[in-house]
Formats: C-alpha cells, structure tokens, sequence
C-alpha cells in the first residue's frame, strides 16, 4: 500500500495560507443555506431550521479570519487552545455537521448518494489538543473525499495504550501518485479551482496538536490515518 507521513510545517506563510483555506468550509455551507432556502423544496420549518444555523456558521468564519489575524500579529507564535477532548465525541458531531452540509448539497447534486459511518466504543477517548484545529482536519478530509467522487466514507477510532488512532478510508478515486511520494507545496493540485492547501492544512493541525499523520491509497481508495497521544499516558 503506497503511503506517506508528515513532518510539522513550520512556514508561516503556509500556516496562514491554510486558515485562509478552510474559510472554504463555512462559506460552503453559507451557499448551500442560500441555494435551499430559495428553492421551491424548502419547507417553512425547514426555512426556520436553517437560518437559526447563520449564526453558528457566521461565528465559525468569525473565529477563522481571528486566527488569521493573529498570525499577522504575531507570525512566530501558533494560535492554540489546548484542553482535554473526546475524539469520539468531536469526530461524531463533525459527521453529523458535514451530513449535514452533504443534506444541504443536494439541490445542487440531486443524483449524489453518500454514506459515512463511525466505528468506536462507547468508552472516552480523551486527547490533550486544539479544538478548532481538528475540527479544520477532519473538515478537509472529508470535503476531499466528496470532492474524489466517494460515495462511502468509514471513520474507525482505535485506542491503544499510549495513543488513539483515527482511520478514514473513502471509495473515490484516490490520491494522486504526487501526493504519496513528493513534498506538498500551495498551487499543486489536480483541481480547476483551489490552491492545493486542503492537505497542507490538514497535516499543519494535526502537527500543531501533537499528533502524527499518514496518507495512503487502499485497493478502495483512499486512506488517512491520525495518530494522537491519549490525555494521560505516561
């Protein structure tokens, strides 16, 4: 299985290029409120449920153009507000927001079937990390299996001793060979539109909050792997 892993990005630059990338998500979800709200399938209560959404979602660009300001500030100090999480519990309220963003989507793909499914124990899985910053991770990693053409999506939490383990494995197409065995750099892509950040980014919050992480492709497609040290292990 071809595979890769990561080495913490310390370039300014790239760290405020990938806050200025994962505006993308909110804006995205901005446009598939618009786009429902307008169309002739949105029910009143439908109407009322997503406009009480504006305020989150605003509040989330609020909070990323705030870190992108504090990296102009102060370009040699990381933004982050460590805490004790659940991965379990942060990882199913992402899912349920991008199910959410997929929901609102259709409009737009009506043809488009997507499933994504969890595995974990109902038993904490506590982390010391930034919350905001795996939020974007897990945001961008499946935004780029919906953009490969997956139409299944499997999360898997695993606990070991020192450190808990997140698989993310998807049916699309892959990553291309480029991604497994270079150096990855803003403005290489395979997209029409987009910087190329959306990995850069990923691999810059995961670094930031202590973990490791390794890209490969699967006979299935592909696959990411987040490894974070467990909240307490010595």
């Amino acid at each position: 299985m071809d595979q890769r892993s990561f080495d913490y990005l310390d370039d300014e630059r790239l760290w405020l290029l990938s806050l200025l990338h994962d505006l993308k998500g909110p804006l995205k979800t901005l446009q598939g409120i618009s786009a429902f709200v307008l169309s002739d399938a949105c029910t009143p209560e439908q109407q009322r449920e997503l406009l009480s959404q504006l305020g989150p979602t605003a509040k989330q660009i609020e909070r990323r153009l705030a870190a992108v300001f504090d990296v102009i500030r102060s370009p040699l100090q990381r933004p982050t507000a460590f805490e004790t999480l659940d991965l379990g519990t942060l990882v199913t309220q992402a899912v349920d927001r991008f199910r959410e963003a997929i929901w609102l989507d259709k409009p737009q793909h009506p043809d488009r079937a997507l499933t994504v499914t969890i595995g974990r124990t109902s038993l904490p899985m506590l982390i010391y990390a930034d919350r905001f910053a795996l939020e974007r991770s897990l945001e961008n990693v499946l935004l780029n299996s919906i953009e490969a053409g997956a139409s299944h999506i499997k999360l898997r939490l695993q606990q070991q001793a020192a450190r808990i383990t997140l698989t993310i494995r998807d049916d699309g197409c892959g990553f291309p060979a480029y991604v497994l065995s270079a150096p990855l750099s803003p403005g290489r892509t395979t997209k029409q539109t987009g910087l190329g950040m959306g990995l850069i980014s990923v691999a810059a919050n995961v670094r930031a909050c202590g973990g490791q992480i390794q890209l490969a492709n699967w006979p299935g497609g592909a696959q990411v792997e987040m490894w974070f040290p467990r909240a307490g292990a010595v």
